[in-house]
């Protein structure tokens, strides 16, 4: 009896193995972990550079109001900061 008990375990433990999937290999792993990273930095840095903006215009406010012809010359750091940073949304495809 002990004898079946022990060939009907051998059996299905192996039968669950094949049936497992295979582990992923390590440099899988570790592209992931970096790919997220990368998305998690870059959320970061998109957030910083909102926050930075909406500082930036609150500060500025006062001196448009008191000289608004100073107006282009506010624009024009935060215009090339945006094309500087510009990047695409990650998972952006675009379609014709």
């Amino acid at each position: 009896m002990h004898d079946d008990m022990q060939a009907l375990f051998a059996a299905d433990a192996k039968r669950l193995r094949e049936a497992a999937p295979s582990p992923p290999p390590a440099w899988r792993i570790v592209q992931s972990a970096r790919a997220n990273a990368a998305r998690r930095l870059a959320n970061r840095m998109r957030w910083a550079w909102r926050i930075a903006a909406l500082v930036f215009v609150a500060a500025a406010i006062p001196v448009v109001l008191h000289d608004p012809r100073s107006v282009p010359g506010l624009v024009a750091p935060l215009l090339l900061g945006a094309l500087l940073c510009w990047r695409d949304e990650p998972g952006f495809v675009e379609t014709r």
